[in-house]
């Protein structure tokens, strides 16, 4: 399935990505937002997130370690970047 990365936009400082980078995902309990937010990463920087309506079913995923994932696509403008994340399920 494909992603976007929420919030990336936000981001005060965006990591420089490459299509076909590995992603990770950790769970971000202290987020005041959403305590069930998972953070979307690409080498220890923040990529942002899963949309919280995919959470629960994301979590049930990442617990089993079935989730591999990566940058699929580099879209949006200057001013309204977005990340497209290639999310297997295995």
């Amino acid at each position: 399935m494909i992603i976007e990365a929420v919030g990336y936009r936000h981001l005060g400082e965006r990591p420089d990505l490459s299509v076909g980078e590995k992603i990770e995902f950790e769970f971000e309990p202290t987020n005041l937002n959403d305590p069930n937010a998972i953070l979307i990463m690409a080498r220890g920087y923040k990529v942002g997130w899963v949309n919280r309506l995919q959470t629960k079913a994301f979590s049930t995923w990442i617990e089993a370690g079935r989730v591999k994932a990566y940058v699929d696509r580099l879209n949006g403008t200057t001013a309204q970047p977005r990340v497209y994340i290639f999310v297997a399920v295995v």
